[in-house]
């Protein structure tokens, strides 16, 4: 499959795909927005490279309560706005699972040598729950 991945990458760009799957904790919801969640696979990719977000999913598991915040974010640490913003789901009472959007904006979005992280709307002071973050993500070169 490595093989299959590496002359995909050399025939359609000079870039690698990234995927990543994160778990968010209530305790992660909550306080998502004063402490954006690292995501490990998204760390910074050198001088000269940059991550665009291709794709991602949110899938949210109801607990006992709703948070008060709604939406996640995909964004680049120093960018003026995100990559992607998921649907409103982290109010839901129910299960749900969304894609994100990206936002198509004028504003960077994508800066050099910076990680990716998570960032949610709004601290919540309650809420019961957690949510899994699927996504990929290309590296490319500038």
């Amino acid at each position: 499959m490595s093989i299959i991945r590496q002359l995909l990458n050399y025939l359609f760009c000079n870039c690698g795909f990234t995927s990543f799957k994160i778990t968010l904790t209530a305790n992660q919801i909550k306080t998502g927005n004063t402490i954006p969640i690292d995501i490990p696979e998204l760390s910074a990719p050198g001088a000269g490279y940059a991550w665009s977000i291709v794709m991602a999913e949110l899938k949210y598991t109801f607990g006992t309560a709703p948070f008060t915040s709604a939406t996640a974010f995909l964004i680049t640490d120093t960018a003026s706005i995100e990559q992607m913003v998921s649907g409103v789901v982290l109010n839901a009472q129910t299960n749900c699972f969304c894609k994100f959007l990206s936002t198509g904006s004028s504003d960077t979005a994508i800066v050099e040598n910076k990680k990716v992280s998570i960032v949610i709307n709004a601290d919540s002071a309650v809420g019961v729950g957690s949510c899994i973050i699927y996504g990929v993500a290309r590296k490319i070169q500038l």
